[in-house]
């Protein structure tokens, strides 16, 4: 069903631009190359759901990233050429209420000409900005050096670095040479401790093994510890049984345990220095929004944590903390992403805006309530359905405790 819609949107979306190409030119090979562009997209779209199609995982992120550009700018066109022909319009009736003269035939098709070129030439604009969110603003890593004050913090972990990055998306690379860059940027900061806040694929497990190589040095010397994010769980893909789900998630699990990470699935690990210890806790993804999955138990993981020592929760899902974590108010900082920060907007140091803060009470960067803390990142990676970046860049976070 989902893919019968998605081929009538195209098909609606290229009528209805192919008609304001066709005012410009009659052109049967511009013809037959706008058509051909609509079946080559139809086609990639179609059979990417399918298992037998067997393409590079880079190559495949290249064709999907200019498919999505592409029909991004297309209603552009459309309400270029909307407005255009609204203003003759005014302009016509005008011309009948004051009686001057119509324009002759030729002259009304000289400006319909015009309005046509002007509409493709608005599409360009926004071509132009989301290419280069998508090959540069995509990749532009930048390090957030963050001081995170926790109470009842022993002296044995004051000064203690922790990096924490999230949502990989490694799906949505298509450069596999700028993540490396990244990771560099992260071990570069020596941090002594790295979280990764979940979602490491965008549909599948198979989309890592491109990836091992980097993603294997993403280490520290008191562990790496990751937990699962929404797209981790294989829920956005049709299986052909249980079976082959459940396989896709243990062979995930089976990712993170061959990278030396210790994967937190709603249990609790420990961090010890001379005897004093703080709690890594970690739970599956959980969202206070119907349409994204509530695995998680925290109340369990709860449970078997030393309720004695200062406690730090992974959770991929923010709207988790207003729902479920703040009533367990000895958990001191939540770290999460999931939210991208919606991959654009505005983002100085003084102030920030972006569509996500009107979906997420807490989108990007350091939140408080009483005297409980939330960290939200901007995520690594990017999405395969919006692959660009604008304003709100990849985020690597390198917290000091204090």
């Amino acid at each position: 069903m989902v893919t019968f819609i998605l081929i009538f949107l195209i098909l609606l979306l290229d009528t209805s631009v192919f008609y304001v190409v066709n005012i410009i030119t009659k052109k049967r090979n511009i013809r037959l190359l706008f058509w051909l562009h609509t079946f080559f997209f139809i086609a990639f779209f179609v059979i990417l759901r399918e298992k037998w199609f067997i393409i590079p995982t880079n190559l495949k992120s290249i064709f999907a990233t200019f498919g999505i550009i592409l029909y991004f700018c297309k209603p552009f066109i459309l309400f270029s050429f909307f407005v255009g022909n609204m203003v003759e319009l005014v302009k016509k009736i005008g011309r009948k209420i004051i009686k001057k003269p119509t324009v002759t035939p030729e002259q009304a098709k000289s400006r319909r000409e015009f309005l046509a070129k002007t509409a493709i030439l608005t599409s360009t604009l926004p071509f132009g900005i989301m290419t280069y969110g998508a090959s540069m603003g995509a990749y532009d890593y930048r390090v957030i050096h963050q001081k995170l004050k926790i109470p009842n913090l022993s002296s044995k972990f004051k000064g203690m670095k922790i990096g924490q990055i999230s949502d990989l998306h490694v799906g949505s690379f298509w450069d596999n040479i700028a993540p490396k860059r990244g990771i560099e940027l992260l071990l570069a900061e020596k941090p002594d401790v790295i979280f990764f806040t979940g979602d490491m694929v965008n549909i599948q497990t198979d989309e890592v093994k491109p990836h091992l190589e980097w993603l294997g040095k993403i280490q520290a010397k008191l562990g790496v510890f990751s937990i699962l994010g929404n797209h981790d769980y294989g829920d956005y893909r049709r299986w052909n049984s249980k079976q082959e789900k459940s396989q896709n998630l243990l062979d995930l699990y089976t990712v993170h345990k061959n990278l030396g990470w210790n994967l937190l699935v709603d249990n609790t690990r420990y961090i010890t220095i001379e005897n004093e210890k703080i709690a890594i806790m970690g739970v599956g993804n959980w969202g206070a929004r119907g349409y994204f999955p509530k695995y998680g138990r925290l109340p369990e993981t709860y449970e078997i944590t030393d309720k004695d020592c200062v406690k730090l929760l992974l959770t991929h899902d923010p709207t988790h903390f207003d729902s479920q974590v703040i009533g367990f108010q000895d958990i001191a900082v939540s770290f999460s992403g999931h939210t991208h920060g919606m991959q654009m907007g505005i983002d100085f140091q003084n102030f920030k805006w972006s569509p996500a803060q009107y979906i997420y009470n807490q989108w990007a960067g350091l939140y408080q309530k009483d005297t409980q803390q939330i960290y939200v990142n901007r995520g690594f990676g990017f999405s395969n359905v919006f692959p660009v970046r604008l304003g709100i860049l990849p985020e690597i976070t390198i917290f000091e405790l204090e």
